[in-house]
């Protein structure tokens, strides 16, 4: 189990790369974006995506919930938020989490 300024995960390593928005193949667990002043994570167990301000407050592990495969690998840019899941799909949502397409890309073999 991972903290993060009073934030507890599952399955889930946070990692916080502040003011660079990290790839999914460089990083399968978390990411942070300076443009958005958050830190979003993948909550694998719970079918969630998570997210915290950059200094750790207002945690949310559900802020996206209810996905039907396992998010993992996490991407942000200026306008989304993007998974990787354990069903060959790559999802997007806004990063105001509306919007939530979790077949945005299908047909992959393991992405991460």
């Amino acid at each position: 189990m991972a903290s993060f300024k009073g934030l507890r995960t599952r399955a889930t390593t946070v990692i916080a790369t502040l003011g660079l928005v990290v790839g999914m193949v460089a990083l399968t667990s978390g990411t942070a974006s300076a443009a958005t002043g958050h830190l979003y994570w993948a909550e694998t167990n719970d079918g969630a995506i998570g997210r915290a301000n950059l200094d750790g407050s207002s945690p949310d592990a559900g802020f996206i919930a209810g996905l039907n495969c396992q998010p993992s690998g996490i991407a942000v840019d200026t306008a989304h938020i993007y998974w990787a899941d354990m069903c060959g799909s790559i999802g997007r949502a806004n990063l105001d989490g509306t919007h939530v397409d979790e077949r945005f890309i299908t047909g992959l073999c393991g992405p991460r």
